[in-house]
């Protein structure tokens, strides 16, 4: 049964029992519209913190994630080094 987050987002029910994914290949995939590759900390933490914090639109994005939003840029970088 799915319930709301305070975002309003649809939380469904704990998955439990899960198995861990596989590593992803660091590589760069290419697609026709968007190009995706592996986080480079030194160079992405800026648009990645800008884009991710500030604003109640923006950190909806952490309702599906383990952790975060994140009070500082600086543990957020330290958290993007896992």
């Amino acid at each position: 049964m799915a319930t709301q987050s305070s975002g309003e987002l649809p939380i469904g029910a704990i998955v439990e029992n899960t198995k861990p994914a596989p590593i992803p290949t660091k590589k760069t995939y290419a697609g026709e519209y968007v190009k995706l590759h592996p986080v480079d900390p030194e160079n992405d933490v800026d648009e990645l913190f800008l884009n991710s914090h500030g604003s109640e639109v923006k950190e909806r994005i952490w309702t599906y994630m383990a952790y975060g939003p994140f009070s500082k840029k600086e543990v957020f970088s330290d958290s993007i080094l896992l």
